[in-house]
């Protein structure tokens, strides 16, 4: 048909791209070209007739990955397997699966560790893409995976850990001692001298805690412990921006997971138990957690803001992960977060500039305290929820904090804090 001679005509214009990327030549625009055209054409193919092009179409995505295949052609190629498997015959994507997943581990000096992160990558990619018909593969890889952490390379390293929340996320754990090997692996990527790879661990970890709420709860005390110390760490000079800011989100959503396990205790065996009684056993020891965590995190500078700023969306995290919806939880979270609002520590020999860095740090985490409450409103899931946080929460809140106001600075934001809430909730 004429769709099968256009199909035919597009592979072997892509198969010139890369014979001459072999010999050297510089073709991703053409490979990317290539690939868009095929996508083109496979909706307009019968399926008898794109099932025998199938092999022709893997062989080139294997090259492709060989020749230091850039995100975007790695992408594309991920969308002509997905939508030729759907069209064509699927029985044949575990076979290619296979065959991907034995270069990522190839021992071969030919293969480059480009090639094998390049591999892992659209794995990762094909199981989110197809899901269940890959999940026997995750075990393998988790073991290829376990490898790269040791890759030189911070972007390996960070490219593997995002496989591992792909896989995780459509495949499970079936196991609590994969979720334990997994979490040992994890414990050495939290410390990465590397900003990308300690953010991708963070949210490798959150992917855990939902995966294996079991994992989470024994070792809750490890996870958090973590999560705490990589938030209270002062952003270094070379961090500093959206980097540091995508470390301590990933952190605040791994803290609100984990706690979001502890507070919703699963059945453990006798030797998984904790000896000591666990600090957070449902949603209000959780709250307690966070607001002894903000009291106890860094007390001057930017590390004031930033920890404290993490805490308050942990915080909402935290309700929304539960699904809390009730005014009376809601409730609880709000004056956790208006407690956060305390001033930092005054260095000594206090003079009005000292005074007005005080002043600016707490006006900093004022505005993350008062977005966190107005995003709590959004989860009361009735009218009559949204009626009783009101009446029974911001309006005494409200008279609370006027009596106390204008006696500190910290006393005059929390009263903005719960007035923003407040109109917001009116509107």
């Amino acid at each position: 048909s004429t769709a099968s001679r256009s199909f035919s005509k597009r592979i072997e214009q892509l198969e010139v791209a890369v014979d001459d990327a072999e010999k050297g030549a510089i073709t991703n625009a053409r490979k990317m070209e290539g690939l868009s055209a095929l996508e083109d054409v496979l909706p307009s193919l019968q399926r008898l007739e794109l099932i025998k092009q199938q092999s022709r179409v893997e062989d080139l995505v294997e090259k492709l990955l060989a020749q230091n295949a850039t995100e975007p052609l790695r992408r594309l190629a991920v969308s002509v397997l997905h939508k030729m498997y759907r069209a064509g015959d699927s029985s044949h994507l575990p076979t290619f699966v296979g065959k991907l997943l034995k270069v990522t581990s190839e021992q071969n000096k030919k293969v480059t560790n480009d090639t094998r992160v390049a591999t892992l990558d659209v794995i990762g990619e094909l199981m989110v893409r197809e899901g269940r018909q890959l999940e026997a593969f995750s075990t393998d890889i988790f073991v290829v995976i376990a490898k790269h952490m040791k890759l030189p390379e911070a972007s390996a390293r960070c490219s593997a850990l995002q496989c591992l929340c792909k896989t995780i996320s459509v495949a499970g754990l079936k196991k609590e001692s994969v979720a334990a090997n997994i979490w040992k692996m994890l414990q050495k990527m939290l410390l990465d001298k590397a900003v990308t790879v300690r953010t991708a661990a963070g949210h490798a970890l959150a992917a855990l805690a939902v995966a294996s709420p079991a994992c989470a709860s024994v070792n809750g005390p490890d996870m958090t412990g973590s999560c705490l110390k990589a938030l209270a760490t002062e952003d270094q000079p070379r961090e500093a921006g959206g980097l540091a800011s995508e470390c301590r989100f990933a952190f605040s959503t791994a803290l609100a997971r984990v706690l979001a396990a502890m507070a919703t205790p699963v059945p453990l065996a006798a030797a998984d138990r904790p000896k000591k009684k666990p600090v957070v056993t449902d949603f209000s020891s959780a709250v307690e957690f966070l607001e002894q965590a903000a009291s106890k995190g860094p007390s001057t500078g930017a590390a004031y803001v930033s920890c404290r700023a993490a805490i308050c969306l942990a915080a909402v995290r935290l309700a929304e992960t539960l699904e809390i919806s009730d005014s009376a939880s809601l409730i609880v979270v709000m004056r956790m977060l208006l407690n956060v609002l305390e001033g930092p520590a005054q260095p000594k020999g206090r003079g009005s500039s000292s005074a007005g860095n005080e002043e600016d740090l707490l006006a900093q985490v004022a505005r993350f305290v008062s977005g966190s409450m107005r995003h709590l409103l959004h989860l009361a899931d009735t009218e009559s929820c949204l009626l009783d946080l009101i009446e029974q929460g911001l309006v005494p809140l409200v008279s609370a904090q006027f009596a106390e106001a204008s006696r500190s600075s910290h006393m005059d934001l929390r009263m903005v804090a719960v007035l923003e809430a407040l109109c917001s909730a009116s509107i």
